[in-house]
């Protein structure tokens, strides 16, 4: 009966949904970016809005980069 809404991560009464720690690598806008591209340009533009509207400019920066460099 979940509705996705993930309010209960971390406790979920049904045992549904665990929490694992593990290492992972650093966000990387760069390989972010070439995935998306693959979903199509409203997928792009809706990611880069996202990281412009939560002010990470730097982010957005790197997408933008990635996208002069790859055509």
């Amino acid at each position: 009966m979940c509705d996705g809404l993930g309010a209960c991560i971390g406790h979920c009464t049904e045992g549904a949904i665990e929490i694992i720690e593990r290492a992972a690598q650093p966000y990387n806008e760069m390989i972010v970016i070439e995935e998306m591209m693959k979903k199509g340009k409203n997928t792009v533009i809706a990611h880069l809005n996202h990281l412009k509207d939560h002010k990470k400019f730097g982010f957005f920066k790197q997408g933008i980069k990635w996208m002069q460099e790859n055509k």
